[in-house]
């Protein structure tokens, strides 16, 4: 790839570089595809059994869609925005898969399906089984993996698709762009443009940009700015999250939502009170789900779902 070389930024916000306006917070889970928008759940229906995985909307934690094997690695999941439909790996697997839910909703009572992993659709894997796959979306419905944490990406068709001369990606964009940790790359044209004004430090979470940048939120769990990267790797600040309610701490699991809400899991102030938050730029933190009312789906080495 060639590359750019650096861009300029005044620091000035323009529509570009605003978090999409969409409606975002609203979409109760009834099924097995999902909202790009959205940010679901990934908890459990009993705390400490890896096997009785469960997805639910943070505002419907009753209503509850099964179907995850114990070994399914919530940190990898993310929604294709294309059909809806959960992409996810296991934990050090070689698999990619497509999530089809056993029960839809779950019946509360009810057994847990077995080997729910059955009806999942293998999308790529990697040679031999002891390798691990990881894997990137894209907004478009694409996607890119690699094997063993190797520097080369590949397509779904198993052609090269990046070879990491820039650094190793950390997330795709629209119009065929990528991000690493110093630039924007392009796959189609083959150039790469230097990011300029950016912290250093490693982005908490990142989410693709509709004008084929990227949102990043840097920081700390507790103390985060939201960051625009256009795609000319020109950074801005858009601003510093709300602080967490009084006694509540710790926040982690960080997920941006399609409309700019930063969400975290956080402890309340009683012993065993997880919660999780949204956070917003200009307004009060919320505290959207409690175990407090003891739903259906609780918080346990659990995740955030949502789109790239």
């Amino acid at each position: 790839m060639e590359s750019s070389g650096s861009a300029e930024t005044t620091g000035e916000h323009t529509s570009g570089d605003s978090p999409p306006q969409t409606d975002c917070g609203s979409d109760l889970l009834r099924s097995d595809t999902f909202s790009p928008n959205e940010v679901y759940l990934i908890g459990t229906l009993s705390e400490g059994a890896c096997y009785l995985d469960a997805i639910a909307h943070w505002s419907t934690p009753s209503d509850a869609v099964v179907g995850l094997g114990c070994y399914f690695n919530e940190q990898s999941a993310v929604v294709r925005p294309t059909d809806g439909r959960m992409l996810y790996t296991d934990i050090f697997g070689p698999k990619m898969r497509e999530f089809h839910c056993d029960d839809c909703p779950w019946v509360p009572g009810s057994a847990y399906p077995d080997a729910p992993f059955l009806n999942d659709i293998v999308l790529n894997a990697c040679e031999p089984d002891t390798s691990v796959l990881q894997f990137l979306a894209a907004p478009d419905g694409s996607h890119m993996y690699h094997c063993n944490g190797g520097l080369t990406w590949y397509a779904p068709d198993g052609t090269i698709a990046y070879e990491s001369a820039y650094g190793s990606l950390r997330h795709l964009g629209v119009d065929s762009l990528g991000l690493t940790d110093t630039h924007v790359v392009g796959f189609a044209t083959q150039t790469a443009t230097e990011i300029v004004g950016l912290p250093s430090e490693a982005p908490l979470t990142i989410r693709a940009a509709a004008d084929g940048g990227f949102f990043l939120v840097v920081g700390t769990d507790d103390a985060a700015e939201l960051w625009h990267v256009d795609p000319e790797g020109a950074a801005a600040s858009l601003g510093s999250y709300g602080d967490l309610p009084m006694g509540y701490h710790d926040a982690f699991g960080t997920k941006l939502d399609g409309c700019g809400g930063l969400y975290q899991f956080a402890y309340g102030p009683a012993a065993f009170e997880d919660v999780i938050v949204r956070r917003h730029i200009g307004r009060p933190t919320e505290i959207i789900y409690t175990e407090a009312g003891d739903p259906v789906v609780k918080i346990h080495i659990s995740g955030l779902l949502t789109g790239p």
